[in-house]
């Protein structure tokens, strides 16, 4: 049995190899591309099809430097960014992204640029580019592919993610300015919060994120309760507040943080927006943190990004002056040891103290 799962797996795997390598060498025979006029674009759609947080907040930065230009900004991206970008006037229309779906809304905006941030090259994906009909793809690393009208080569671990949105908004010649994460309020999510949001006189609200998409990247329960009872036992007006499903929160089993139930990814942006310290392993939290300046305590690991095999602590640091950023040898940030985390805590909250003290 398990001998023909994996034959089928191989035989849908070349499959799809095949259909990517005939589509596109049809593309490339039949495929005329314009000249780039950027002066001649006006709407803009930008992919974020895996539905990635942590990525769809970076290109917050984009949407917003082409939408404070001029451009209309739209995006196609999966149910979980849609419901982040409610609120982010940077973005015009956004579109819930599924395999089988009608292009019909999409085609009839008739964009004058789809850019695709992934290095992700698939038949699907392609065959998604060609039914768009856009004049210009604006695309990462895709060389011998004619629909990618405007190419950009970058493959450099110790380029930080930002840099491909740079050179992005290269291409339309706009002012130099420095780049930032934009993301919009959710009333709603604010009114869930009325009652987290307080914090003791001169105390401190602090937020801890304790998981990711990825085991190997949680926070431990024995990290987590050991960062809570530290806190608790070195400062005296503490709240702790935990980031999360409340599911998974809840099998933690910590009593002495609270945690908001029936979360979304809304009342994680404002909880990140109005903690005085975030402390989280590598994960979307991370990039919520650098959109509003929180400061921050940030662990990583050194694996290795999927679709590159680039190591990914440099490429998606925090990358912004009030977050310290830990990097562990341990495979399992879990692993990490606490005393560790701790300290860097406490020299955070040290920092923080002596600025909310400086007359």
């Amino acid at each position: 049995m398990q001998a023909l799962r994996q034959f089928n797996r191989a035989k849908n795997d070349a499959l799809r190899t095949l259909k990517l390598k005939l589509l596109n060498a049809w593309l490339n025979a039949t495929f005329r591309p314009q000249p780039w006029q950027p002066e001649k674009v006006k709407r803009v759609l930008l992919l974020r099809l895996d539905d990635k947080i942590g990525d769809m907040i970076v290109t917050t930065g984009t949407a917003k430097r082409l939408a404070d230009h001029g451009y209309e900004v739209s995006v196609l991206t999966g149910k979980i960014c849609a419901k982040l970008l409610e609120h982010c006037d940077a973005v015009k229309q956004t579109y819930r992204y599924e395999r089988r779906m009608s292009l019909q809304p999409l085609r009839q905006q008739r964009f004058d640029v789809v850019i695709d941030f992934d290095d992700v090259f698939s038949h699907e994906r392609l065959n998604l580019l060609y039914r768009l009909a856009p004049r210009h793809v604006i695309g990462f690393n895709k060389p011998g592919c004619a629909q990618y009208t405007q190419q950009i080569e970058l493959l450099n671990s110790e380029k930080h993610i930002t840099e491909r949105h740079r050179n992005v908004l290269s291409l339309f010649n706009l002012p130099d300015a420095p780049f930032q994460y934009y993301l919009g309020s959710d009333p709603n999510a604010l009114a869930a919060l009325s009652h987290y949001l307080t914090r003791p006189a001169d105390g401190w609200l602090i937020a801890i994120n304790p998981f990711t998409g990825s085991e190997d990247k949680d926070f431990s329960r024995e990290q987590v309760q050991g960062i809570i009872s530290f806190l608790k036992q070195r400062y005296d007006a503490v709240r702790v507040l935990l980031i999360g499903r409340s599911d998974k929160l809840q099998s933690l089993g910590i009593a002495d943080a609270e945690f908001v139930p029936d979360s979304t990814i809304n009342t994680a942006v404002e909880i990140v927006r109005h903690a005085d310290l975030v402390i989280s392993p590598d994960t979307s939290i991370v990039h919520m943190a650098c959109t509003f300046n929180t400061p921050l305590v940030a662990v990583y690991n050194t694996r290795r990004l999927k679709d590159t095999g680039l190591v990914g602590y440099k490429i998606w640091a925090p990358n912004y002056p009030g977050a310290v950023q830990l990097v562990t040898e341990t495979p399992a940030i879990g692993d990490m040891p606490l005393d560790i985390l701790c300290d860097a805590v406490d020299k955070k909250l040290t920092e923080l103290k002596q600025q909310r003290h400086q007359p």
